[in-house]
């Protein structure tokens, strides 16, 4: 799909398009998986910082001093959509190491397709802060337009939306429901399948770079979205929430252990597991 839209930018550069293509082999191992998304979001960062602002400072070279301008880093906020967002958002952190950074987690009910909103945590000062969202994927469009609503609230500058994947119906949705947001992707395929897939896609962006694999998704999309998804965030959820109501501790260190919940999929993955046994 190619757009005329000017608020959608697909990144074609030859670095970006044949690391994608390595991404999207089933073949590809979970190392080669994470290190290219971390090399393609470096190159994207390029393209959706361009515009960024920069700051006049005075520095001293061998010969003589000068006033050079570097990135007002403090004014770019990073926010990542948990938890397939952060495989993006370290890559962009290599390239703005001065960004600060947000967090918003997400998951996808299987009955409805809906996002439900397990935790929000934004940088301080975001009126003045210019907003880059992450996600690897904009399949169905609800989470990113539910994250994005969520960030307004703050009253931030500015916002972008940056992905890895994304299909007309992702772009529609997003483009419909926030027109003033800019989109920025690696490519826009063909369309979503039935169960909120994009084809022909790359999978689960979060399952591969987690390391999980589950065949038999192929056979059942349905079915493990019942028996794992809705579980993994109710999960989530629970261990957010009690953290947060008894954890007297510094913002900090509960944003540690926030994110530490968002992303232990592996033993969130055995408890759900059981769970569905119990069942």
């Amino acid at each position: 799909m190619s757009t005329s839209d000017p608020f959608v930018h697909v990144i074609n550069h030859p670095l970006v398009q044949h690391k994608l293509t390595l991404m999207r082999q089933k073949t590809a191992s979970t190392t080669s998986f994470r290190t290219l998304l971390n090399e393609l979001a470096m190159l994207m960062a390029y393209e959706v910082t361009r515009d960024m602002p920069t700051q006049a400072i005075q520095i001293d070279t061998p010969l003589e001093s000068m006033t050079g301008r570097v990135i007002d880093g403090k004014k770019l906020a990073l926010v990542s959509i948990l938890r397939a967002g952060n495989g993006l958002l370290d890559g962009f952190l290599s390239v703005v190491p001065g960004a600060r950074v947000g967090h918003i987690g997400l998951y996808r009910d299987p009955a409805t397709l809906q996002a439900v909103e397990y935790y929000f945590k934004m940088p301080k000062d975001m009126p003045s802060r210019d907003v880059v969202v992450v996600d690897p994927m904009l399949a169905t469009g609800h989470s990113a337009i539910s994250a994005i609503t969520r960030i307004k609230a703050t009253q931030p500058k500015s916002i972008k939306f940056v992905c890895l994947l994304t299909c007309p119906e992702g772009v529609k949705a997003l483009r419909a429901a926030h027109p003033d947001v800019e989109i920025f992707t690696a490519a826009i395929d063909r369309q979503l399948n039935d169960h909120g897939y994009i084809l022909p896609g790359l999978g689960d962006a979060g399952d591969r770079i987690f390391g999980r694999t589950h065949d038999n998704r192929n056979h059942n999309p349905g079915l493990y979205q019942l028996s794992y998804s809705h579980r993994r965030g109710e999960i989530i959820a629970r261990v957010c929430c009690f953290l947060t109501a008894r954890l007297d501790i510094c913002a900090n260190v509960s944003d540690y252990f926030s994110i530490l919940a968002a992303g232990l999929d592996t033993k969130i993955s055995a408890l759900s597991c059981a769970l569905s046994s119990a069942k």
